[in-house]
């Protein structure tokens, strides 16, 4: 895919996304930097911060712009000693800031490394092992294989938040066909602009939807989900 489709299809993602998150429903972990702020709050309990504490200081440092991944990963030493000069001022003691800032570091270099810093990746590539699993059982027991496997693929987006997609669903392959792209390349696109694959799933979706309306000159608007409070992006 060359830069100038890549940005195109950034691009058209991006406003997607503007267009059509106001029609969805809220999710927990829209964007990846939400589920990496996460790992760093649960670091912290882990060592013996409060809860309510940990949420304070990942909240702040997060504001600060200094707690992506990357980031993190390659932090020089001015850039750690301010992160725990934030910990003390938040009550962490010296030995448990000390602590935290060293794992913040060599967790993030970790997760760069394996997945280049991209958690929900992780979640991909075991969800899809499990949507496989579920799937199969399902097939087992009198659904039609491509049913199950999309029952599958709904169940674990909707209670976990699995961040999969199913393939031959036509909306995915209608927008990579329309983009001259592969699945593959829609799903390295997500993760780049940090967006939670299960939303954009659901983006894609809508989109077939109005697409479809549009096209049978139907006078009715996509129905809305519960609309968000607020929008970010």
């Amino acid at each position: 895919m060359s830069n100038r489709n890549i940005e195109k299809v950034e691009r058209s993602l991006l406003d997607l996304y503007q267009a059509g998150i106001p029609f969805l429903e809220e999710y927990p972990w829209e964007f990846e930097h939400d589920r990496w702020a996460e790992m760093l709050i649960c670091l912290l309990i882990g060592i013996g911060v409060e809860a309510n504490s940990a949420r304070s200081i990942v909240s702040t440092l997060t504001e600060l712009e200094v707690m992506s991944v990357a980031g993190l990963a390659q932090a020089n030493q001015e850039q750690q000693t301010f992160i725990r000069r934030v910990l003390v001022q938040s009550r962490v003691d010296d030995r448990t800031a000390d602590k935290a800032v060293a794992l913040f570091k060599s967790v993030a270099a970790a997760i760069n490394k394996r997945w280049n810093g991209h958690l929900q990746r992780l979640l991909r590539e075991y969800g899809q092992t499990m949507t496989n699993d579920l799937a199969t059982l399902l097939a087992e027991n009198g659904v039609e294989r491509r049913i199950a496997q999309k029952v599958a693929t709904l169940w674990l987006q909707n209670v976990a938040n699995i961040p999969i997609v199913l393939p031959d669903d036509s909306h995915i392959q209608g927008f990579c066909r329309h983009s001259r792209i592969s699945q593959g390349q829609l799903l390295e696109t997500a993760d780049r602009l940090g967006l939670n694959v299960t939303v954009l799933d659901d983006l894609l979706a809508l989109q077939a939807q109005s697409n479809g309306n549009l096209r049978n000159r139907s006078h009715n608007s996509v129905t809305p989900k519960r609309k968000r409070t607020t929008s970010t992006a």
